[in-house]
């Protein structure tokens, strides 16, 4: 028998519908695997999960009496606690359960103590409105790296993941978002004989994947009022992964970083601190702007 289904867990009600879903696989070793048992099956779970909401409950209205018997704050109404969101529920909870066990035996609460248990309440406050630090995922999960090709060339972005996996994107600094242009085509005619969208890879090594150098040409951007086109190159040795398939449906989805990102690439392990070497930092990229502008 498994451990969660032991009749000390659970009770009389729910056991005798173990011993019922029991006895029908007993009486059916296989004819259970084509679903014969399935409605006791259904039955005993609908009764397992009914006994843990009720064991929650009884568990959080014990923790809140003895927070009451404790510090004499009022119990909670139940409006009150439906109320509460999962987040704040378990932050609540936390700090009660720290009170609790950091008070426990004193026979006499100060001041001082009060205040700094109330201060909590401030805390938890300030945290729930502040939120996360950062907004979107990129900014959450990628390191960002910056490339800027001598002599005029494009301003790049690289936001790498922990697990060595790139994002190649146009940086705030290059000239069709600093100017605001208006891109019209993508063109992914590396050269006669290589098309980065026929790209391909599968499974673990990514086979099949185009090997790019750091001079290799990922795509070619035009812009309406402009001429020459912007060439985008990789900078780095990797692996293409896969081009974005949604910017040359809506090819102005190139100034969005989070979601315009141009290709996905995979430098190999043991080179990828040497390929990171050459990009900037963010905080050297700033820098660089900014002496670029004085200028």
């Amino acid at each position: 028998m498994h451990p969660d289904l032991s009749s000390n867990l659970h009770t009389p009600e729910c056991n005798k519908l173990i011993e019922a879903l029991l006895q029908c696989h007993k009486e059916n070793r296989f004819k259970r695997f084509l679903g014969v048992c399935n409605d006791a099956n259904s039955i005993m779970l609908k009764c397992l999960k009914a006994e843990r909401i009720q064991r929650r409950k009884e568990n959080f209205d014990k923790s809140m009496e003895k927070r009451e018997r404790l510090f004499g704050h009022p119990k909670p109404s139940s409006a009150m606690i439906k109320k509460l969101s999962f987040k704040r529920s378990w932050l609540t909870l936390t700090r009660i359960f720290f009170r609790i066990y950091t008070t426990v035996g004193d026979s006499s609460l100060t001041s001082s103590t009060i205040s700094k248990m109330e201060d909590t309440q401030d805390i938890e406050d300030e945290y729930l409105s502040q939120g996360s630090a950062y907004e979107t995922l990129t900014e959450r999960s990628f390191g960002r790296f910056y490339f800027i090709e001598p002599n005029g060339g494009g301003h790049y972005r690289l936001l790498a993941h922990s697990n060595k996996i790139c994002l190649i994107t146009l940086a705030p600094s290059h000239p069709i978002i600093t100017n605001d242009l208006v891109v019209s085509t993508i063109n992914y005619q590396a050269n006669d004989n290589c098309n980065r969208m026929n790209n391909k890879v599968s499974g673990k090594r990514k086979a099949g994947a185009q090997f790019l150098t750091d001079c290799s040409i990922l795509c070619s951007i035009k812009c309406e009022g402009r001429e020459e086109p912007f060439i985008v190159r990789s900078n780095l040795v990797a692996k293409l992964i896969e081009m974005n398939k949604d910017i040359s449906e809506t090819p102005n989805l190139l100034k969005n970083c989070e979601k315009g990102y141009i290709a996905i690439v995979f430098p190999k392990l043991h080179e990828f601190d040497r390929e990171i070497r050459r990009w900037m930092t963010e905080e050297e990229y700033l820098l660089k702007i900014k002496s670029d502008n004085v200028d």
